[in-house]
């Protein structure tokens, strides 16, 4: 049932456009009488809170080798892994199945990781490049499907102007720190007509925007948890450590101006911000851990963002 109301929102833009603006309304609601309480507690908890929530929500945990955590209590994994394969096919068809992506006949994707999508799109027949700051991380398997996978700085581009009809990028915004580098080099490789999609998150105030959920499975721990604390958790139970330097650290606003500051180069096609109040219980607990941390009340509840833009052609 659940998955099939998915599905309905998913494809009725003006029914997930109703749900979305109610769900943004009530958590305003949540988090400002939540920011307003004073109890005069701390501004950040104490290694029993520490460990009293992992207990709480070690469920959601993931181990460093990207296997699932095994609950303590049950001796049980919470969920079943998804393979990288997986991903890649997932959002290679994904991509394929956008009308803009038709008539496409180059692609390329910004933080290819393994290379699995442009493996998957290369299978299908498309011409697909991939950049990464990370060759290590590169899949044989991908390049044996015809993926051209290069060693590349999202703000250096390394291919001529025009080189490119379709440009993506899977949860890699968020750890980008110059952006108007990306979307200006972005614009340059493009095609004049061209789209650019995204998908990334979660954010950084939002509740898993750390992404330290395989060591620190609590909710906003960036802000309930002083760094020292959590690193010397992260240690004694042997989890790969917190990569604090791999995230841009970037508000909601922050996201919002980029797209206005490149509103004459992209035009935005389909754009969603999607949010979850699931974990607001932890700011109405501990409303001094975030009281003045952030920029707007939307920050705590948006977790992450998908959009299509097009680029403008030169006049």
């Amino acid at each position: 049932m659940k998955q099939t109301i998915r599905r309905i929102l998913m494809n009725n833009t003006m029914l997930s456009s109703v749900v979305d603006n109610s769900r943004i309304m009530i958590g305003r609601r949540r988090v400002k009488l939540a920011l307003r309480q004073s109890s005069g507690g701390p501004s950040r908890l104490d290694r029993q809170h520490l460990d009293s929530l992992i207990e709480k929500y070690r469920d959601r945990g993931i181990g460093f080798d990207g296997k699932p955590t095994i609950n303590r209590a049950t001796q049980k994994v919470p969920f079943k892994p998804v393979t990288v394969n997986t991903r890649g096919k997932i959002a290679a068809n994904e991509i394929c199945a956008m009308t803009q992506a038709h008539t496409a006949r180059d692609f390329l994707e910004i933080g290819c990781g393994e290379g699995q999508v442009v493996g998957f799109l290369a299978a299908e027949g498309r011409s697909a490049t991939g950049i990464d700051l990370n060759g290590e991380r590169f899949d044989q398997q991908y390049v044996e499907y015809g993926a051209n996978l290069v060693v590349a700085d999202a703000g250096e581009i390394p291919f001529q102007d025009g080189s490119f009809d379709f440009v993506y990028s899977y949860y890699a915004l968020e750890h980008i720190a110059d952006l108007d580098g990306l979307f200006a080099e972005v614009y340059r490789v493009l095609r004049p007509g061209g789209h650019l999609f995204v998908q990334f998150g979660p954010l950084y105030s939002s509740p898993w925007g750390l992404h330290a959920t395989y060591a620190v499975p609590v909710p906003y721990c960036q802000f309930l948890f002083d760094r020292g604390m959590m690193d010397d958790y992260v240690e004694e139970s042997g989890q790969y450590p917190i990569r604090y330097d791999e995230l841009n650290g970037w508000s909601l606003n922050q996201y919002r101006e980029l797209w206005n500051r490149f509103g004459t180069r992209f035009t935005r096609v389909k754009y969603r911000e999607w949010s979850t109040l699931n974990s607001l219980d932890l700011v109405q607990q501990f409303p001094e851990c975030f009281r003045g941390r952030v920029d707007h009340y939307d920050d705590l509840f948006v977790t992450s963002i998908r959009a299509l833009f097009q680029r403008v052609p030169i006049v």
